[in-house]
């Protein structure tokens, strides 16, 4: 997703985006011809299929994966610029020009040790990369909520861990009058076992992908999500949530992140309930979270993202943080 809002923001400037995936779900697919963007489907030979392509001279590579290593992205940087989304800090060099990580942590974290003079940080929320979708539908004020009291549950594309059903169990069992609303992408292993309990149950609603997802969010009285990319975009859409650490990547969430957060590392914590509905019976403390939310990102992190590439600029002049070194290149292709 957060490549999607890159090449998304770079669509409106006329820059073309060209995707290498592993596999793109048909949602996926949908999503990049909505853009104009190209893409291939490389299985798990994406690395190589990146390799083989001859891109022209002024184009960009924007790297997104775990699976990324310091010899792939040396390679690709001695053809072309490279962009490198990061969580971790992780690989014992960045040979790039570009090193993006959205975590407040990320200027703790040894990328100086590990940089050349020539690369540079984009680091902080500042450069959290948002959807169009979810930057048009950002909550205003006065927006009338739904009574009973409604609840997303988020837990990323795929629900890797497998919490969605607990969680649905869990806030059924503190809430028993909300409005749940679960959204799931079609990959989810378990999204038949939590259509089943939603059934059983009242006011609960499995959602699959639903193209309106920026909308029916901001509707949200609370949202519960994985402490990933999406306490960004629930930031941006000026929405209060409770953030569960489901990974070892997302462990800075706990210190850092604007909501209350909780580590699921080992389950769904027992006092998620209970914490939904404490956040619930305080409207002004929502509230409060709202505005702390959208005091930490303003949705415009891929206008700077690509200011610093040197493809294009914001039609609004973007403070640009201190950290950041503008590259002055002409612009490209995106890819």
């Amino acid at each position: 997703m957060r490549c999607f809002a890159l090449a998304q923001e770079a669509r409106a400037r006329d820059i073309e985006s060209r995707f290498i995936l592993k596999q793109a779900s048909a949602a996926v697919r949908a999503r990049l011809a909505g853009i104009g963007a190209q893409w291939v489907e490389a299985g798990d030979q994406w690395a190589q299929a990146c390799l083989a392509q001859a891109p022209a001279a002024d184009a960009w590579w924007v790297v997104d994966s775990y699976a990324a290593t310091t010899d792939l992205l040396d390679a690709l940087r001695r053809r072309n610029r490279v962009l490198y989304f990061d969580d971790l800090c992780a690989l014992p060099h960045f040979p790039c020009d570009l090193v993006l990580n959205a975590s407040p942590q990320a200027t703790h974290l040894p990328y100086a040790d590990r940089m050349s003079a020539r690369c540079s940080l984009l680091a902080g929320p500042a450069y959290a990369q948002i959807r169009m979708e979810l930057r048009k539908a950002a909550r205003m004020p006065g927006l009338t909520r739904s009574r009973p009291s409604q609840i997303g549950l988020m837990l990323g594309g795929s629900d890797a861990t497998g919490l969605a059903l607990q969680v649905l169990t869990s806030l059924r069992a503190a809430l028993p009058d909300a409005d749940l609303q679960v959204f799931m992408g079609p990959a989810s292993a378990d999204i038949s076992q939590v259509r089943e309990a939603a059934m059983r149950q009242t006011q609960s609603t499995v959602i699959s992908d639903p193209p309106d997802l920026a909308e029916r969010l901001a509707a949200c009285d609370l949202v519960v999500t994985a402490a990933g990319s999406s306490v960004w975009e629930l930031c941006a859409l000026r929405q209060a949530a409770i953030a569960l650490v489901v990974a070892d990547n997302q462990v800075a969430a706990l210190q850092a992140c604007p909501f209350p957060s909780l580590d699921a590392r080992q389950g769904v914590p027992s006092e998620l309930g209970e914490l939904a509905r404490t956040l619930l019976a305080d409207p002004t403390g929502l509230e409060r979270l709202r505005q702390r939310a959208v005091d930490a990102v303003d949705g415009q992190g891929a206008a700077r993202t690509l200011a610093a590439m040197g493809l294009g600029r914001p039609a609004t002049p973007l403070p640009m943080p201190a950290s950041v070194s503008p590259t002055t290149e002409r612009e490209g292709t995106l890819r």
